[in-house]
């Protein structure tokens, strides 16, 4: 009797589980679907080059109708964290020859790109186990396709702004970007993302990118920058002091804003703390010297907004390296890797932390960089 329960409740193989019986797609633009679910293996998977994930596979077969370029594209839902997509050219699951393959899952956006010519067959495997159905997504197309658009920014005055966006490449780096303000290109910014720093009204509108390639070019989406009604300039009032050994003071300015304070005996050495305010004000105390007078001053810190703002430039960049790559989620960048996709200075260096702070990358390409100064604000609050 159990045995007969389990039976009635066994998953079946799904139609394409093997390469004989790999479903025909056609066309130039399409969406095809499919499951891992009840998927096994067979005995000529062994054969084939590339994933030896645990579980089962799938398979379909096209042939091109032109001479093209061909992106297939795994959208992030449902998300799908241990498979793998694949692309073949030949006809006998014992002499395929692999052109390009990716993994589902981290970061959202992946895809695998071939040259596809009509007197070619060509396999696609997805290879793996999961829970979910998945869809894939084909263009033919030498163009970038956007698999990322620039979204919308709110920022406080004088804060920085971050814009990005991931275009298909025919090879790592092989896709340029031009950024532009208003539809008037914005000279040097040719990276994947954007990084407005010190932003004030004049800077409010839209920013929009284009991606070319050998291929051809695409006009990507555009996104709206748009500056907080508030004012994050601080202001201090000294308080009667309790302590002889300090100046206490009441800092007015933006909640969440990271601000400078500073206390001088004479106007000329600078003794100072960061403080982050929790409240539109707060209560704090600086250092207080031993003559007569003591000199007080608040201030934005810039260094802050703008090293958070290259973070998020550094963990888009990753999130780019790791797509176009191929690389494992549990794999590991260097900086000096993320050179393609990041502006450089003119020495052609990543640019360091403004505050003199140092980046490391993750541990795995999961985890945003860091700088060695987050204990004061340098660190993104927000994933871009």
């Amino acid at each position: 009797m159990l045995a007969l329960t389990a039976a009635t409740f066994a998953q079946s193989p799904p139609a394409n589980d093997n390469f004989a019986n790999r479903i025909a797609l056609a066309g130039s633009s399409l969406t095809f679907t499919g499951t891992l679910v009840g998927a096994t293996f067979e005995t000529g998977d062994a054969s084939v080059p590339g994933a030896t994930l645990a579980g089962g596979s799938v398979w379909w077969t096209w042939t091109a109708p032109s001479i093209s370029r061909v992106i297939i594209e795994i959208p992030p839902n449902p998300f799908t964290t241990n498979a793998e997509l694949e692309v073949f050219t030949g006809t006998a699951i014992n002499a395929l020859t692999l052109l390009d393959q990716t993994h589902f899952g981290f970061p959202p956006g992946r895809y695998v790109s071939f040259m596809a010519y009509p007197t070619n067959a060509y396999q696609f495997r997805v290879i793996g186990s999961g829970t979910q159905p998945f869809s894939l997504r084909l263009t033919m197309t030498n163009a970038p396709i956007f698999i990322a658009q620039p979204k919308d920014c709110v920022v406080s005055p004088f804060g920085s702004a971050f814009f990005g966006a991931i275009a298909t490449a025919p090879s790592p780096s092989a896709t340029s970007y031009q950024w532009s303000f208003n539809g008037v290109p914005l000279p040097g910014q040719t990276s994947p993302s954007l990084v407005l720093h010190s932003v004030t009204t004049n800077q409010i509108g839209s920013y929009s990118v284009i991606a070319s390639n050998l291929g051809g070019l695409t006009q990507g989406g555009s996104a709206t920058l748009s500056v907080t009604d508030t004012n994050p300039v601080p202001q201090i009032l000294a308080l009667r002091p309790t302590d002889p050994g300090h100046v206490p003071l009441l800092l007015s300015g933006e909640p969440g804003r990271w601000y400078k304070l500073e206390s001088s005996p004479d106007l000329h050495f600078w003794f100072y703390v960061m403080r982050q305010l929790t409240n539109t004000s707060d209560i704090f105390s600086l250092y207080a010297f031993s003559g007569p007078i003591n000199f007080a001053r608040a201030s934005l810190d810039v260094p802050t907004d703008a090293c958070v703002g290259q973070l998020k430039q550094l963990w888009w960049a990753q999130k780019v390296w790791v797509i176009e790559t191929r690389r494992f989620p549990n794999e590991v960048v260097s900086l000096n890797e993320l050179r393609p996709y990041v502006p450089l200075t003119p020495q052609g260096n990543i640019y360091p932390c403004p505050a003199a702070g140092f980046y490391t990358m993750g541990t795995t390409v999961t985890n945003p960089p860091t700088c060695s100064l987050s204990t004061v604000g340098h660190v993104i609050t927000a994933l871009p």
